[in-house]
């Protein structure tokens, strides 16, 4: 059987979809210092490591709850 090609054979990263947010503009000015503060390099970028931090700090939070 001829090769399909590496390209083929490599695993599929599922492609994030698409979601319209609105901001008020102190939640812009938010994700511009988030982005100045952490050299984010797009708004997107900004919105995904506040999620990412957020989720962090929440598991932490659950952790700490379950061992007191």
């Amino acid at each position: 059987m001829p090769s399909r090609g590496y390209a083929l054979d490599m695993e599929k990263k599922p492609k994030p979809s698409a979601l319209t947010v609105r901001f008020t503009a102190e939640e812009k000015a938010i994700l511009t210092d988030l982005r100045a503060f952490y050299g984010l390099s797009s708004d997107n970028e900004a919105l995904r490591f506040a999620l990412r931090s957020a989720m962090r700090e929440m598991e932490q939070a659950r952790a700490k709850a379950r061992h007191a």
